[in-house]
């Protein structure tokens, strides 16, 4: 790739940590698709439903890309028989039904109808499974259809992928509703990155519409690991680059993100595209990125981002960067532990916040702890005596800030884990 030249070229030791935590953040299965779908295509049809109507799966678990944290099912209903009923009665119908039946099974039973695409949440008991349930859901089926795709012919993409998943999903870098990067954006953000190298690993957007996987569904290798993963450290370390805003290569706001044609100035795609003012992509804020969908050109999934959500964004960037620098100065690397660099780059910030009024916490104490030792050295000397209850003041006036630190750090907390 175009960052070849920029890095170090001993990274085998990287790449080595990135497959590691990429096959321990996989989804270990557990849960019997099939047997989910037909239990919900049950439930349509008792609701109701034409009895041609289909459950299928959709989502990371069919993409490849499922963690091991994740265990949500997404499921379509696909109305058979002409039927073309609103997609907000169906779930509506559906919801009543279920809480009529409570030998079903299901709890936490919740229809979003407001979303841009309506859902139905429950908890399925039996299976033990989250599930999110849409109707005519084509796009997104389709879009699981292309993920895969692009899993089963490149195992490079595949370890990416789930690596960043797992640092966004900790580092509260994803979550759409709130106002952040879904999942969904974050990977198609990924394949336009490695799309725009000069010599790039994964197949045009084409050879997935000419493949048979287009209408379809395939299967992942089980044998990843044993392939070779071309400049997997390299291009992890040019993704984060790139969107860092402290990076030397930062330039990823610049540009609309394509998979049909890589990267693309911004200024030159309005140019390009001149009489298509409702193009929500051509219309784009500066301060986020900006990404084409391959399929619905006028959507941009990045729109979920607000300033906020993209100054969060941005930060993590930044301390992702950081991160790999401390660690990359000339052939450093060679030595450093990558395991534990990208434990920490995946650290919730809970835990981090945590270690770090920790610290200041034990640090303060022993500044506390010598200036009590002084005291009761010098206490005939009424001069020095009162310097000390002076740096005593001053040390418990710090002790005070931390304390008051903690709160809003638990508030901020509080955001993150919802998110996560």
């Amino acid at each position: 790739g175009q960052h070849g030249r920029q890095f170090p070229l001993s990274m085998t030791r990287l790449d080595e940590a990135l497959v590691r935590l990429s096959e321990q953040q996989a989804w270990n299965g557990g849960i019997a698709l099939d047997d989910v779908c037909l239990f919900f295509r049950r439930v349509a049809r008792d609701a109701g439903l034409h009895r041609s109507c289909e459950v299928e799966p959709f989502g990371s678990l069919v993409s490849g890309l499922a963690l091991r944290t994740s265990s949500d099912i997404d499921l379509n209903i696909r109305l058979g028989g002409g039927v073309a009923d609103d997609r907000r009665e169906v779930l509506s119908r559906i919801a009543a039904w279920i809480s009529t039946h409570p030998t079903l099974e299901i709890s936490n039973v919740e229809a979003v109808l407001h979303a841009r695409v309506p859902v139905l949440r429950c908890y399925h008991l039996r299976f033990g499974c989250h599930c999110d349930i849409v109707v005519n859901n084509d796009e997104g089926v389709r879009n699981s259809r292309m993920l895969r795709f692009f899993v089963n012919r490149q195992p490079t993409f595949l370890h990416l992928a789930r690596v960043l998943k797992a640092w966004a999903l900790a580092r509260g870098i994803c979550g759409a509703s709130q106002e952040r990067l879904s999942s969904y954006a974050l990977v198609l953000l990924l394949l336009s990155f490695l799309l725009s190298q000069k010599d790039p690993i994964v197949p045009p957007l084409d050879a997935f519409l000419a493949s048979e996987e287009h209408t379809e569904f395939g299967t992942v290798p089980s044998n990843h690991s044993s392939q070779r993963n071309d400049q997997l450290a390299i291009l992890f370390r040019g993704f984060i680059e790139q969107h860092a805003p402290n990076g030397k290569n930062h330039t990823a706001k610049s540009y609309v993100w394509t998979l049909t044609h890589g990267r693309v100035e911004r200024t030159q795609w309005a140019t390009s595209r001149e009489g298509r003012s409702s193009n929500r992509v051509s219309s784009a804020p500066s301060f986020r990125v900006c990404i084409q969908d391959p399929f619905e050109e006028d959507w941009d999934p990045a729109s979920t981002v607000t300033a906020r959500g993209a100054q969060h964004i941005d930060a993590e960037f930044n301390r992702a960067h950081a991160l790999m620098n401390q660690a990359c100065v000339g052939d450093r690397d060679l030595e450093c532990d990558w395991a534990f660099i990208l434990g920490k780059l995946c650290e919730s910030p809970v835990k981090e916040i945590e270690e770090t009024m920790s610290h200041k916490r034990q640090t303060i104490d022993k500044a506390v702890n010598l200036v009590m030792r002084e005291s009761k050295k010098r206490k005939h000397e009424p001069a020095m005596r009162t310097g000390i209850a002076a740096r005593q003041s001053k040390m418990l006036d710090s002790l005070m800030d931390v304390n008051h630190g903690d709160s809003s750090e638990e508030s901020r907390d509080e955001c993150i884990v919802q998110e996560s």
